[in-house]
């Protein structure tokens, strides 16, 4: 995956967690999907 779009992401994600406040858990685990993508 392109470096740009993995950022891009990880703000949104970041972004999605402080509007919904999602658990801390969930994020992390979102966390942990986001870098797996990335080293792709």
């Amino acid at each position: 995956m392109n470096i740009r779009n993995c950022l891009f992401y990880s703000f949104f994600v970041l972004l999605y967690s402080f509007t919904f406040r999602i658990s801390l858990v969930l994020l992390l685990y979102i966390g942990e999907k986001i870098a797996y993508y990335c080293e792709k």
